[in-house]
């Protein structure tokens, strides 16, 4: 189960480093890696999230324990599909209507400045995208939600529930602001970077935290034990001789 918590943490260091393409002028070249780096670094770091939620409620959700078996690599499978199914939303998007820097001039107060931007000519992409994602995110919140009452030593049901609902809510949050505000092109580029931060390393926190915590613990404990029997050998040498 490591391994996929480690995957994920993965996919969120590289969605981090994905908003570095966010830096430096809006080409063409620029706007079509930003969106293929973005959405798909996304879905590589929520799909073995999704599917370590959807393999604790099989194997420990049901209401009768029942004997099953899903292996480590069947469950990698299960995430082929998801990343499969945002490549080929890439694929068409990036033929059919993909993003190209576009000049626009504006008169603001007499003031004349022309800005250059990553634009579609409908919004048929971002549509698409933001049903995709919701989904996908919704479908792994309602996941988290039913494995809620799971014993700890079956799965870490607690940090997979918070790690769902707070990229969801940050998600949520992005979402609401870049369309109701008007924000300007940088605007939304610092706000897209700071959500990406806070939502991952919260998420991941919840996760690498309390195992830090929990080994320092089982150190503490080591030595204790350590401590104890050597006093007790000490004694009992003492005895011995006397």
């Amino acid at each position: 189960d490591w391994r996929f918590t480690c995957v994920f943490i993965g996919g969120c260091a590289l969605l981090n480093i994905s908003t570095f393409t966010l830096l430096g002028e809006n080409t063409d070249a620029a706007c079509l890696s930003r969106m293929w780096t973005f959405n798909v670094f996304f879905v590589m770091a929520l799909a073995p999230l999704f599917v370590k939620i959807w393999r604790v409620k099989e194997l420990v959700g049901h209401p009768r324990m029942r004997r099953t078996s899903i292996s480590n690599q069947t469950t990698a499978l299960y995430t082929l599909p998801m990343i499969l199914v945002q490549c080929i939303i890439l694929l068409i998007f990036t033929f059919v209507d993909p993003p190209v820097s576009s000049a626009f001039i504006e008169n603001i107060e007499g003031v004349i400045t022309q800005r250059i931007v990553c634009s579609t000519e409908t919004d048929a992409f971002w549509i698409t995208q933001l049903l995709f994602d919701g989904f996908f995110v919704f479908g792994g919140c309602i996941l988290a939600y039913m494995t809620r009452n799971i014993n700890d030593e079956f799965g870490e049901a607690k940090q997979l529930i918070f790690a769902m609902y707070n990229i969801a809510l940050v998600g949520v949050i992005i979402v609401l602001v870049t369309q109701i505000a008007d924000l300007s092109t940088n605007a939304s580029s610092i706000l897209r970077a700071i959500g990406v931060f806070w939502g991952t390393v919260f998420s991941t926190a919840a996760f690498v935290v309390p195992r830090i915590l929990q080994l320092q613990q089982q150190s503490l404990q080591g030595h204790g034990r350590k401590g104890s029997s050597i006093r007790i050998s000490g004694l009992n040498s003492a005895f011995c001789n006397s």
